[in-house]
């Protein structure tokens, strides 16, 4: 009974956390206990990507009374520690996870927010072989 509950909770905790919607939000994937936002289709770069997320997750700190003290990594490190380097990313992920962000509710949430949002990410396309 007791597993039944925590399983429960768990996949309704990410999901209630993204609005009212939930149109950007979608259960957690692989049994990773993360959110994984809806793609939807729409490309955008690495550096457009990460100053959205960024924005978001400064502007959200400065609403806590106190203010949320934390500290992460500047751009474009702070997306090339969980997905490596040269990718483009889905607007639709960089969109559910700047929700995510929005709804936390403490400034413990908000710290593990960015570990527990997952985006959608475009591989970048291998350059073509040049015949010898």
């Amino acid at each position: 009974m007791r597993v039944l509950l925590s399983l429960i909770v768990s996949l309704a905790l990410p999901l209630a956390a993204c609005g009212d919607d939930e149109s950007s939000c979608t259960e957690p994937d692989g049994g990773d206990g993360k959110l994984h936002p809806t793609p939807n289709g729409q490309h955008t770069t690495e550096d457009a990507a990460c100053t959205a997320l960024t924005q978001a997750l400064g502007k959200k700190k400065m609403t806590f009374v106190p203010m949320c003290v934390s500290t992460s990594a500047l751009c474009p490190q702070f997306l090339r520690a969980d997905y490596g380097e040269g990718k483009e990313y889905d607007q639709g992920s960089v969109d559910g996870c700047i929700e995510f962000y929005n709804s936390r509710t403490s400034c413990d949430e908000l710290r593990k927010a960015p570990d527990d949002c997952v985006l959608t990410i475009y591989p970048t396309p291998k350059p073509a072989k040049s015949c010898p």
